[in-house]
């Protein structure tokens, strides 16, 4: 197993909450001193906590949980709502896909497809680079640390220059009170400009989601056209976004893999 394999089913074998070295060794099936050099670096990557001869998840104790702990969690749904979403575009669309482990999950869906799409993120562009079919477009900026999203004028400014579609938007926290909300206030800069160059706009976003008000506003929920979520965001959340007019696909991520709206 790869050191990123092996870090990856790290992450996952802690999302039932704070475990030990021994008890990670035996799940992964290697050595407790490869372990603790794994460790070591979801550490320093800021994805993990030592607490008093154990190890946790550190996104229990920060605002935003780090790409490597969010890229196992919630991996069903999320896969979930991308298949649907790949379905909502057509070929030869002009697609701006927005940050996140949710646009990443998407990226592998639209990979075989024929569209033009301008990634807002360095994980989904170098998923889509593998694509014989995408025309892959990236608009350049700053790349934040430790999410890969590009942000600043540059970003920016080739975001205003361009028209597209679709844009697929992710977010941070979502309600029909609040809003679409981000934690970063230059992603939410990005994501925007996105939906001002951009004929329709798709929300993907899992139904945790809608317990979370990030610190900054990206936009109010009448701007989306289509929200896609799954089974666990409440019925009455649901409501509250078709009042507002925005039309919601609930993916049903129990045995019954089907799709309500």
């Amino acid at each position: 197993m790869k050191t990123a394999e092996r870090q990856q089913a790290i992450l996952a074998a802690m999302l039932g909450g704070r475990t030990s070295i021994r008890e990670l060794a035996s799940i992964v099936g290697t050595s407790e001193a490869t372990i603790r050099r794994d460790v070591d670096a979801l550490v320093r990557s800021g994805a993990v906590l030592r607490r008093h001869g154990s190890v946790e998840l550190a996104s229990e104790r920060t605002n935003e949980a780090p790409h490597a702990v969010r890229a196992v969690r919630d991996a069903q749904e999320k896969a979930a709502i991308a298949r649907l979403a790949s379905t909502l575009v057509r070929d030869g669309e002009f697609v701006v896909l927005d940050s996140g482990t949710t646009a990443e999950a998407l990226a592998r869906e639209l990979s075989s497809r024929r569209l033009d799409v301008l990634p807002l993120s360095l994980p989904s562009a170098t998923i889509l680079a593998e694509s014989p079919t995408v025309n892959l477009s990236v608009p350049g900026g700053d790349v934040r640390s430790g999410e890969g999203t590009f942000t600043g004028p540059l970003a920016d400014r080739s975001i205003a220059d361009l028209r597209f579609d679709t844009f697929f938007l992710t977010c941070c926290g979502i309600s029909a009170s609040e809003g679409v909300t981000a934690y970063d206030v230059h992603d939410a800069a990005v994501k925007r400009r996105a939906i001002e160059s951009a004929a329709r706009v798709i929300a993907i976003a899992d139904g945790t989601k809608f317990r979370a008000t990030a610190r900054a506003l990206v936009c109010n929920v009448d701007r989306l056209d289509f929200l896609i979520t799954d089974d666990r965001a409440s019925d009455r959340d649901v409501d509250e976004m078709r009042a507002a007019g925005v039309r919601v696909e609930i993916v049903l991520t129990t045995e019954r893999s089907t799709v309500a709206s």
